[in-house]
Formats: structure tokens, sequence, C-alpha cells
């Protein structure tokens, strides 16, 4: 059976491994597609998971910082909201690359003993 790999999953991990490219790529999508999820929440107005709780406090650290005209630009605030988050998400993947390459490394000379 032929099971087709996720392509934000091979791209996480180019991005893990610090390919710069992988890593614009990834916040780009995660942007496009987490902008769909801030909007349903955001409209929902209640959090049932994790995902949903820091959505809801990012829009409202958002609106704290916003001047008043810009708080009711609902649209404005997915955006940045989603934005924040995927940028969140990426210093994560960055954070972690130069001990992944450690890893790497390490696992390679120990292989070639």
């Amino acid at each position: 059976m032929h099971l087709d790999k996720n392509p934000m999953v091979e791209l996480a991990a180019r991005a893990r491994h610090g390919e710069a490219t992988a890593q614009r790529r990834l916040q780009q999508e995660l942007e496009r597609n987490l902008v769909h999820v801030v909007r349903r929440s955001l409209l929902l107005g209640a959090a049932s998971t994790p995902l949903e709780r820091r959505i809801l406090a990012e829009a409202n650290r958002v609106r704290a910082e916003s001047a008043s005209e810009e708080a009711g630009d609902t649209e404005r605030l997915i955006r940045l909201v989603a934005q924040s988050l995927c940028a969140k998400v990426i210093t994560s993947v960055r954070r972690d690359a130069p001990r992944i390459a450690a890893e790497t490394v390490a696992h390679a000379a120990a292989s070639a003993r």
C-alpha cells in the first residue's frame, strides 16, 4: 500500500534542519491555513482546545496593543493573530535547528566508527 507523505511534515523537517527557504515556506503555508482556524475561533469566542485558547489569548493581546480603530477590523485581527502564532512556531523550529544539526553530526560520527 502506497502512502503519500504529508508535504507539511516534510517541509517542517527541512525547516528543523535549518533550511531557510523551508522555514519561510512553512511560515507562509501555516499562516494561510491558520487564518481559517483563527477566524472560526474568534467567531465562536470559546476555546475547547489548547490551540483555541492560544488563539483567543493572542487576539486579546493584539486588541490590547492596537489602536482603537484597528481593533474593530476583524480581518486585520485575524491576520495579525495568525502571523503572530506562526512566527512563534518558526522561532521554535529555528531554536531546535542547531540541536538537531549537532545530533545528526554526532550520530553520523558514531556510525562511521
